[in-house]
This record gives structure tokens, C-alpha cells and sequence, in this order.
């Protein structure tokens, strides 16, 4: 009778040992020979549309230096306002982003108006902005968006500013980007 007891009891330490050890089999095998990598698209790289009143650009395309010259952070958020009807969630996302990274991970430039309700950046019509963003972002739309460039002027993807789940995927395409480069 003692041995079937001690028998059924190896049995049990045998399983829960198996059942802590082949976890960590596992995760040492895949930290070892797996290749968990996520890269971010480059956009434009053999294909660049041409929009009507824009000097034609060829590929690959990178943005003007001015964007992103003499910036130190891998990530560039360039901000398109086309509107003011969402301008307060706007400015709540992008202040959840800045707190979710807490110190600065990002260049942050703005088109359209400023988040506390000041003046255009040079532009004196809606149209004039939009051109420019057309010609310069190469994105076309009349909704506001945020444009996520790297620190060599290539853009990596465009977001939905009125979306939340579009500020989530903002930020781990931050990640990714200051991960990798």
C-alpha cells in the first residue's frame, strides 16, 4: 500500500517538474534560435504618386532636409491639423503618447494650428496647407493625420488622428522604429 502512495506521488513530482521545466525549454529554445523581429515599411521606395501643381519626385523619396536635419531622435511626428473638430482628443493622445515614452523619444513638428490655439506655420489658407502637405507628405486627404518619419526623411506611416486605436499603434510603431535604428 505505501509503495502505490509513493508510486502516485512520483507520478505527481514528475508531472509538476515536467510541467515547469518544458516552459522553460521552450522559452530558452526560441530566445536561442528564434528571430522575433518587426520591421517598419519604408514608404515610397520604388514608387512615388504624383499629384497636379507638385514639382514630380522620384524614388525612393525622402522629405525635404528641413524635416529632419539635425534631429536626434530616430522617430519624427509630423502633425497635420486640417480641422479643429478633434483637436482636443488630438492633443489628449498626443499627451498620452508623451507619457506612456515619459522622457522625450521623438521630434514633434506641427502644421496647421498650434495646440494652444495660436497661428498657422506660414501657410495663409487651408488650401496653401494642404498643397504642401500633398507635395510634401505626398498624402492626400482632408482630414487631419500624423505622419511618422525616421531620422533619415524617409516616411514610415501615416495615422488617422481622430482614431484611438491609431495613437496605440503610434506608439509601438515608436518603439519599433527607436528599437531598430
Amino acid at each position: 500500500m505505501i509503495f502505490f502512495c509513493l508510486l502516485s506521488d512520483m507520478k505527481k513530482l514528475l508531472l509538476l517538474v515536467l510541467a515547469l521545466f518544458v516552459p522553460v525549454v521552450i522559452y530558452l529554445f526560441l530566445q536561442s534560435f528564434g528571430e522575433n523581429q518587426y520591421q517598419l515599411s519604408i514608404l515610397y521606395q520604388d514608387e512615388v504618386p504624383q499629384y497636379a501643381g507638385c514639382n514630380e519626385v522620384s524614388a525612393p523619396y525622402r522629405l525635404p532636409k528641413e524635416y529632419y536635419e539635425g534631429v536626434e531622435y530616430n522617430a519624427i511626428l509630423i502633425d497635420v491639423r486640417l480641422d479643429d473638430k478633434n483637436a482636443s482628443f488630438i492633443n489628449n493622445e498626443l499627451a498620452r503618447v508623451r507619457q506612456y515614452f515619459g522622457n522625450p523619444t521623438f521630434h514633434y513638428k506641427l502644421f496647421g494650428a498650434d495646440m494652444q490655439g495660436g497661428t498657422s506655420e506660414g501657410y495663409n489658407t487651408k488650401n496653401d496647407m494642404m498643397e504642401n502637405v500633398r507635395c510634401t507628405l505626398l498624402y492626400e486627404t482632408n482630414n487631419s493625420f500624423i505622419t511618422l518619419v525616421d531620422k533619415q526623411g524617409r516616411i514610415r506611416s501615416y495615422f488617422d488622428s481622430s482614431k484611438k486605436q491609431e495613437f496605440d499603434r503610434l506608439i509601438t510603431e515608436i518603439e519599433i522604429l527607436n528599437a531598430f535604428n
